[in-house]
């Protein structure tokens, strides 16, 4: 195992019960589309319901969660907001996603896998 693995593993280990519960909160579908819905900025509860289909109760239990692991705040009565670490969670997750070599290859599938156009098959040939 190399330096840099073994350092990133020691340092996962000892962040593990903090980390654990941040992780947990993005987990959840319904959670991740409350983060997703608060990007636009700050969200009434009446609005996070419309948009996520949830019971009352459900929400406020995946509102409340999200606050106790700080990814979002609520700044007012009723209102809901992403912290900078939900900003920065979730501008993350989508950096390592867009990233990654899953997606690349998928992107270079789909771009080998177009039709070429008659126009670019005639330049390619020289036969304008």
């Amino acid at each position: 195992m190399s330096i840099a693995r073994k350092t990133l593993k020691i340092s996962i280990e000892q962040a593990l019960q903090d980390l654990f519960p941040i992780l947990k909160a993005l987990g959840n579908i319904k959670r991740f589309s409350i983060l997703i819905a608060l990007l636009d900025g700050s969200c009434s509860f009446q609005k996070l319901l419309s948009h996520t289909h949830l019971q009352k109760t459900a929400m406020a239990n995946h509102l409340n969660q999200l606050v106790q692991v700080n990814l979002i705040q609520k700044p007012d009565y009723g209102f809901y907001d992403l912290t900078t670490d939900g900003l920065e969670y979730l501008r993350a997750i989508y950096r390592t996603w867009t990233q990654s070599m899953t997606v690349q290859q998928k992107k270079l599938q789909s771009v080998q896998s177009r039709p070429m156009s008659s126009g670019f098959i005639k330049k390619l040939l020289h036969q304008e």
